[in-house]
């Protein structure tokens, strides 16, 4: 396999946020951030929401919609290789989980618990998007790490083989041609 290219990490500290809360730019890192309840907001100085690195962290506010649980999605223009992000919750929240998808296709999960940290994915397939489910409430996650998706450029290997096999069929057709010539 391909060695994989450097890992993107997108963690908000570009944005100035220092009034508080404020709105995702659109594409911000290269990533669709597909639900209006996300904002990036300065944990500086606040204890209650320890930053992967400071200042900011995006903030998730799960409280809109009526139901208990909901699933907030970020996605990705082009496949990639999701590495893993920065969580911290409340104790009301409790434990989180992310799916990694392709095509609408869950292809990972990974179980997001209640103390904050760095949760690596464990996955090196290729998604398209990754969505977060849990219970109602708020949390931050920080230092959402990516690299490109596999690569369709051949390998030298494949190189290798794609020409010796032209070799051996130009070989054998050689072969065919002076066997089939005879003089009398």
């Amino acid at each position: 396999m391909a060695a994989s290219t450097q890992a993107a990490i997108v963690n908000f500290d570009d944005v100035n946020a220092s009034a508080g809360v404020v709105a995702v730019p659109t594409n911000y890192g290269g990533i669709s951030w597909d639900s209006d309840q996300f904002g990036i907001w300065n944990s500086t100085g606040n204890g209650f929401y320890p930053a992967g690195s400071s200042p900011n962290v995006m903030l998730a506010n799960r409280l809109s919609s009526g139901s208990t649980t909901e699933a907030m999605s970020f996605s990705f223009a082009d496949s990639v290789t999701f590495e893993g992000m920065y969580f911290a919750t409340t104790s009301t929240v409790g434990n989180l989980t992310y799916d990694l998808l392709l095509d609408g296709i869950v292809k990972a999960t990974v179980n997001v618990g209640a103390a904050a940290g760095y949760y690596a994915s464990g996955y090196a397939g290729a998604v398209d998007q990754v969505t977060i489910n849990g219970v109602r409430g708020y949390y931050v996650f920080d230092n959402v790490t990516y690299s490109a998706g596999p690569s369709a450029v051949p390998e030298p290997a494949t190189w290798a083989m794609f020409i010796g096999g032209f070799g051996l069929v130009g070989g054998t057709m050689r072969r065919r041609l002076r066997a089939s010539v005879r003089f009398a």
